[in-house]
């Protein structure tokens, strides 16, 4: 045989008949081809032995190897575009536009990974669909997501990360001075009003009309605000506070204000 189909992304079996009753075979090995999700129709019998080739370089062809036009023509899908991710109540729901090019084949799937916005984090699989949306139930911590797309022969790259929407409802808050913070499902923290001593966490002293995340803290199970700091029990039951330190409410054993939270001495 001197032309085949690039084994880049087609299955290929060399089937070689054998003489069962004597021991002795005669080595005459054919190539297959099939292409998933078909089946090969290569029977399977005790006189024959099969071996499936991963790769063209594991088999010795004589002759000229070519690749068809229509092989050729079939390359990666460019990243889909416009992911957006939005959590809500009960559903994580995730949307995206196909890709631009589809490299030559129709998009068979489209695969969606996450990763928690912690460090070392890993991605991993969060969803896979045929369609240009996705839904899940809500994550337990806020996350970032990625995707690709798949015309049944080649990949795309990754898209652009983008971090979820999150409107889910609060599960505690309190107020201060001037500010107030709430602890919202999912475990992250959201403080907003005055900010001259660091009180809203979110590593500025710039006061805000909106919610900000206060930074770090993604598994409050309970808030308090003081008059210009705010103190939250983290799972575990470590306490971070963050805010005016005037009189070392912070508990970090200095009297230096933090826009950041930090943990306080000795607890637990």
């Amino acid at each position: 045989m001197s032309t085949f189909d690039n084994m880049e992304y087609r299955h290929y079996v060399a089937h070689r008949n054998v003489r069962a009753v004597s021991g002795s075979s005669s080595h005459g090995w054919r190539l297959y081809r099939y292409e998933s999700p078909k089946e090969s129709t290569i029977p399977m019998t005790k006189a024959h032995g099969l071996r499936v080739i991963a790769i063209i370089a594991a088999i010795t062809i004589t002759g000229a190897l070519t690749t068809t036009a229509a092989d050729a023509a079939i390359v990666s899908p460019t990243a889909p575009t416009g992911l957006s991710v939005v959590v809500n109540g009960a559903t994580t729901t995730a949307s995206w536009q196909a890709p631009t090019s589809n490299g030559g084949q129709p998009i068979v799937k489209y695969t969606v990974q996450k990763r928690h916005l912690v460090p070392n984090a890993v991605w991993g699989l969060w969803c896979v669909s045929a369609t240009t949306t996705c839904a899940t139930a809500t994550p337990t911590k806020a996350s970032e997501y990625r995707i690709n797309a798949s015309n049944g022969l080649k990949i795309s790259p990754w898209s652009t990360v983008v971090v979820a929407t999150v409107s889910l409802p609060a599960a505690a808050i309190s107020s201060g001075f001037a500010n107030a913070c709430a602890i919202i499902s999912g475990e992250t923290v959201k403080c907003w009003g005055y900010n001259d001593s660091g009180e809203l966490g979110n590593a500025t002293n710039t006061d805000s009309n909106i919610p900000v995340n206060v930074t770090g803290i993604t598994t409050a199970v309970a808030i308090s605000n003081g008059q210009f700091h705010s103190c939250a029990i983290i799972s575990g039951g470590t306490v971070k506070c963050w805010g005016g330190n005037t009189f070392g409410q912070l508990g970090n054993a200095t009297n230096t204000d933090s826009n950041i939270p930090v943990t306080v001495t000795g607890i637990p």
